[in-house]
Parts: C-alpha cells; sequence; structure tokens
C-alpha cells in the first residue's frame, strides 16, 4: 500500500509522475480500507481530525462485480480530489470486508456515507446524478 507524505495508506489515482506531484492533501484524499481496525482509524477517528489529514469522510461501499459502483467510484474519486483536501473518500469492498458491510447495515450497493466528527450523519444508495454527488461532498 502506497503511503502519503504524513504515512497515511493511500489511493493513487493517475499515473506515476502525477503521483509524485501531488502533495500530501491530495494523497491522502483517496484510501482504500483493508480490515476494521483501518475503518475506525482512517474513517472515524480521521472524521474527527481537521483537514487535510481528518476531516469529514465519504464512505464508498462497493463490490467489483457491481457496475452501477464502477459508475460511482470514479465520480466519486474526481469529485473528492477536486474538494483539494477538504474531504476523504474510504473505499470499502464489500466482498473482502462483509462483517464491516453487515455493521453498517448495507442492504443494496453501491452505498454512500458520510462520516463527520466520528458519526455517520448521511448516506444514499445507487448513482446520483452529478449535481447531487457535487452537493453531498
Amino acid at each position: 500500500i502506497e503511503t502519503c507524505e504524513a504515512g497515511h495508506p493511500a489511493r493513487h489515482v493517475w499515473n506515476f509522475e502525477d503521483w509524485y506531484k501531488q502533495r500530501c492533501h491530495t494523497l491522502c484524499a483517496i484510501v482504500e480500507i483493508a480490515s476494521a481496525a483501518d475503518f475506525e482509524t482512517l474513517v472515524m477517528k480521521a472524521s474527527t481530525q481537521a483537514p487535510p489529514v481528518g476531516g469529514p469522510g465519504i464512505l464508498d461501499l462497493y463490490a467489483d462485480w457491481c457496475e452501477p459502483c464502477k459508475k460511482l467510484t470514479p465520480i466519486l474519486e474526481r469529485l473528492v480530489v477536486q474538494s483539494a483536501g477538504s474531504v476523504r473518500l474510504a473505499k470499502v469492498d464489500v466482498d473482502k470486508l462483509p462483517e464491516l458491510a453487515q455493521a453498517l447495515q448495507v442492504k443494496s450497493m453501491p452505498t454512500v456515507m458520510l462520516v463527520h466528527q466520528g458519526k455517520l450523519v448521511d448516506s444514499f444508495q445507487g448513482v446520483l446524478p452529478d449535481p447531487q454527488l457535487k452537493a453531498f461532498i
């Protein structure tokens, strides 16, 4: 797993040259959640800290086989990166972390949740039009 300058796991969405040029707030903007401990640290606890290391978090619960997820995830990634560190995206593959999906009561996919100050404060299911996604983020 790549890490940003602050040592946080980061998921990179561009080529290496672009990655190298980005600052920590961009690298920390998108993280892949690999365990319940990651979720607690990188989502819940981070949402109680100030950006760019913390701040509000968008939780993208997806599966590789989910066609709507394949459409939504790149849009979320783009919007989060455009937010310049004011919000973070945490991606959860529900097939790899079914216990987390169950704990979050995920009923369908894609499911997107907003985490702020350590609490789930909003959510939606399915793919929303771009203007609604921008407003959510």
